[in-house]
């Protein structure tokens, strides 16, 4: 009888103690939405998201710059980004990387600044994308792409 009151004791303290580190979603603490995630909590605080066709506008004029400089259209371009990265496709178009790289910020610099002309993007998100570049935020543009853990080495740590 006492081995059965002992088991249920610690099951209840294990449950007490428990419950509350699954209840609660991991960074509720923080202030704003969702933690300072969610719906609003884009790259640029809450409510400055900036918008996904923005992103799309983006990608296809600097996919469709580096696909004119590589002479190929922009699906076949597309197509071989599925196997290739873009430095090899370069090598194979004799065509130097950092042509094709400039030709890519020219047409992102020139496709951000048309979208603040037509009111899709204000000055300051332009100004954070312009400062930000290629592969910031859903990976608008070209250039290297890092996701978690391909950065500088400066993340976090393992958990203990």
């Amino acid at each position: 009888m006492k081995k059965v009151f002992g088991t249920m004791l610690i099951l209840a303290l294990v449950a007490i103690l428990a419950v509350p580190a699954f209840a609660a979603p991991r960074g509720a603490h923080r202030p704003g939405p969702a933690g300072g995630r969610g719906p609003g909590a884009g790259p640029m605080g809450v409510g400055q998201a900036i918008p996904a066709d923005v992103h799309t506008a983006i990608q296809t004029a600097t996919q469709a710059a580096a696909a004119k400089v590589l002479g190929m259209t922009p699906e076949a371009l597309r197509q071989a980004l599925t196997t290739s990265r873009m430095a090899t496709i370069a090598a194979q178009k004799n065509v130097h990387l950092a042509t094709v790289q400039a030709a890519m910020k020219q047409a992102r610099t020139q496709t951000i600044n048309d979208l603040v002309k037509a009111g899709k993007l204000t000055a300051s998100q332009a100004a954070w994308l312009l400062q930000a570049g290629p592969g910031s935020g859903r990976g608008a543009g070209g250039g290297p792409q890092q996701g978690p853990g391909q950065g500088a080495g400066r993340g976090r740590g393992p958990r203990r």
